[in-house]
């Protein structure tokens, strides 16, 4: 087995935010969709579908502009348990681009993200931790927080090389 990095996110988080969330990070454009007076961003070439017939993941996929290539994250709907109450999003192997995206969603939605699956997930030296933003933030339905949801998903940038290079050092793949 591989050594993999993940991020929890707060129960309130909805996997289409995270799915445009991500597909930002990746390098990947938006557009403004629209039905009466209601906007909401597009992302491009996000798909999200049940993973294998379980139901409770999915895989996140779509182009990764940044490595010219595709990208693919599997979000689990957990429940409380213990360390892992939230979002689980497993970003893959534990290389500098999938923590600087880890970091960024965690920045985003907040909660915390494990660098390295191997070590002790309390250990500060293996997790970053944002404070959890609450359901006005991450889960809006309609008015003024939904307008600001889509304004914070349309300000999202790609990982940047100089974000992806504060992350060389601890990744444990090169």
């Amino acid at each position: 087995m591989g050594v993999d990095t993940f991020a929890v996110l707060p129960g309130n988080v909805e996997v289409n935010v995270v799915a445009k969330v991500l597909g930002k990070l990746f390098g990947n454009g938006h557009r403004w969709g629209s039905s009466g007076n209601v906007r909401w961003i597009e992302v491009d070439t996000i798909e999200v579908k049940v993973y294998h017939n379980v139901p409770s993941m999915v895989s996140i996929c779509g182009q990764d502009l940044t490595n010219v290539g595709k990208f693919e994250v599997y979000y689990h709907f957990e429940s409380a348990d213990g360390d892992h109450t939230g979002r689980h999003v497993s970003l893959g192997r534990s290389r500098a681009e999938r923590l600087a995206v880890g970091k960024a969603l965690v920045d985003f939605f907040g909660g915390y993200q494990i660098f390295r699956d191997c070590d002790h997930f309390d250990d500060p030296a293996n997790r970053y931790e944002v404070p959890a933003k609450g359901p006005e933030e991450n889960s809006p339905q309609d008015g003024g927080p939904w307008r600001e949801l889509q304004r914070r998903i349309s300000e999202v940038r790609a990982v940047s090389a100089k974000e992806i290079e504060m992350f060389k050092a601890i990744a444990t793949y090169k």
